[in-house]
């Protein structure tokens, strides 16, 4: 039984390196191997690519990047296979540390963020991947329906006072009466003891107006083709974090008696100088046509 912890190659090396570096040159190859031994794993990933109905899509092209940190090579390697008739895929060939994959097709978007699979045993067990071709990875893409024609908003409102509530015409970007745009907002502040001094607490209540909203994760809220059909709140108060600047929310929002369905991302800032000023900006996009169609033009 061979109990040496280095293989044949590596003895050979290090001898050489012996002969003509001497013992720094070697040292370093030496303080390498545990690197490589950990990061250098054989890359084995089995895919299955299904549409938002479940059914699979073959034919796609997979491209992929293996990324390489073992203590000589700093790099992503980078290939592509072809999916199978039903949709399933194998990557082998690669030694590395993770994997990410991202297909292709025309008349199909990307659904799920990115495949992907972390090999390097510097990783906990539960957290590694573990190929099984009776369990492929699920990665999921959506089968264009058709895009519509979508408003892009991208405003910063400017401020209000944050002790009255303040209407929000999401079509035109602009301050309204209360119950009079999409959304109501809000503040509710006041001031907190925090050791020697004080410090401002405050919270954000927004309200759908003729509709509801959802809160949604960030990496939910770039692959949301379509507004929900239930889930809808009438309202929600986000609380200000004080480990953070302001308030940064997701949020998709039926509004106008479902004549406008919006993907948003929204921000609010009240800073300490501006004498309880809630300040807004906000940046997505609106199907204003009665539809909750958020597709963009497929590839």
């Amino acid at each position: 039984m061979n109990t040496h912890p280095h293989k044949p190659w590596q003895i050979a090396t290090l001898l050489a390196l012996l002969v003509v570096g001497g013992a720094y040159l070697a040292q370093r190859f030496l303080a390498r191997q545990p690197l490589s031994a950990l990061n250098g794993v054989p890359i084995v990933f089995y895919g299955q690519i299904e549409d938002q109905f479940g059914k699979p899509v073959g034919d796609a092209d997979v491209k992929f990047g293996v990324r390489v940190y073992n203590g000589w090579r700093s790099t992503v390697d980078r290939g592509s296979v072809r999916a199978d008739a039903g949709g399933r895929f194998k990557i082998t060939g690669y030694n590395g540390e993770s994997i990410s994959v991202l297909p292709e097709k025309t008349g199909y978007i990307v659904r799920t963020q990115i495949g992907s699979g972390i090999y390097s045993h510097m990783w906990p067990e539960e957290q590694r991947a573990h190929p099984d071709p009776a369990r492929p990875v699920i990665i999921k893409m959506w089968k264009a329906q058709g895009a519509e024609p979508l408003l892009q908003i991208d405003k910063r409102l400017g401020s209000v006072r944050s002790d009255s509530p303040a209407g929000i015409d999401l079509i035109e970007g602009r301050f309204v009466g209360g119950g009079e745009g999409d959304l109501d907002v809000q503040a509710e502040c006041s001031d907190v003891s925090v050791g020697a001094g004080q410090a401002k607490a405050w919270s954000v209540r927004v309200e759908a107006t003729g509709g509801g909203l959802i809160e949604a994760e960030q990496s939910e809220y770039p692959i949301a083709f379509r507004a929900p059909d239930v889930g809808y709140e009438s309202s929600k108060t986000f609380k200000h974090d004080p480990s953070e600047q302001g308030i940064t929310k997701y949020i998709f929002i039926k509004s106008r008696s479902g004549q406008v369905f919006t993907k948003l991302q929204i921000m609010f800032f009240i800073y300490d100088d501006a004498q309880d000023q809630l300040h807004i900006e906000m940046r997505g996009f609106a199907n204003t046509n009665a539809s909750q169609n958020w597709e963009p033009p497929a590839r």
